[in-house]
């Protein structure tokens, strides 16, 4: 009996609000079961009742709005100071991708300076789409070590030493060489350096296979790509 009665007890709790419902139901069940028979006048009749609610909480404060990823607010932040004319904070993370959206034909036997029309992230303010598109350029107050990291698809005609570099104000700092190959080949490099506000860097393709060849990819997971990353500010 007094599982019977426990359960429908907690019934009565989860389908009716006031608690002066869930005790006049309750003891309604409990009479019922007397009148019944299930009682036997010896055994205390134990009913689970809610007790009554509490007063509702204060309501919290707003949380931060949503809508900006990390890399869209520290954009909005140097945009700003580049408009008041400030220099970037120092502990302000730097960092930039540029690539060609399509192929480059490269000249046998020399390193060619490779374009970078169009970007994937800017934070800093490095690149530019229509003056030096070759170039990621430190920005003011962004001195420190960077992470810089090339890469280029290279075409099976550059079938004798093709390689890509990556230059510091015009002097190579990294270069990769390849096996030659019938097939296109991916190629990249990489190099830790100390650049200054105002220094560039650029990124070249080489082969010495007599005729032009293509370097990049209209795919951008194959383009001819530059990146730029402060790892330290100095």
């Amino acid at each position: 009996m007094f599982e019977t009665l426990f359960k429908a007890a907690h019934t009565l709790k989860g389908g009716v609000e006031s608690a002066s419902t869930h005790a006049t139901q309750a003891i309604a069940l409990s009479s019922g079961l007397m009148a019944n028979g299930d009682h036997d006048g010896n055994e205390p009749v134990l009913l689970a009742l809610p007790g009554p609610k509490g007063d509702t909480g204060a309501t919290g404060a707003a949380g931060v709005g949503g809508g900006q990823t990390i890399v869209s607010m520290f954009e909005d932040a140097i945009e700003g100071n580049e408009n008041l004319g400030l220099s970037t904070p120092a502990n302000l993370a730097l960092y930039c991708s540029a690539f060609n959206s399509t192929t480059q034909s490269v000249v046998s036997g020399a390193f060619v300076v490779l374009t970078l029309d169009s970007e994937t992230y800017d934070v800093g303010g490095f690149h530019d789409l229509v003056t030096n598109t070759s170039r990621l350029t430190v920005p003011a107050g962004g001195a420190g070590v960077y992470l810089v990291l090339g890469k280029a698809r290279i075409a099976p005609t550059a079938t004798t030493n093709p390689a890509i570099a990556v230059s510091q104000n015009g002097t190579l700092i990294a270069i990769n060489a390849l096996t030659p190959s019938a097939n296109a080949s991916d190629c990249e490099t990489l190099a830790v350096v100390l650049a200054a506000a105002g220094d560039y860097f650029e990124l070249l393709g080489f082969h010495n296979s007599g005729v032009n060849a293509n370097f990049g990819s209209p795919a951008t997971s194959a383009a001819s790509r530059l990146i730029a990353f402060r790892l330290v500010p100095l």
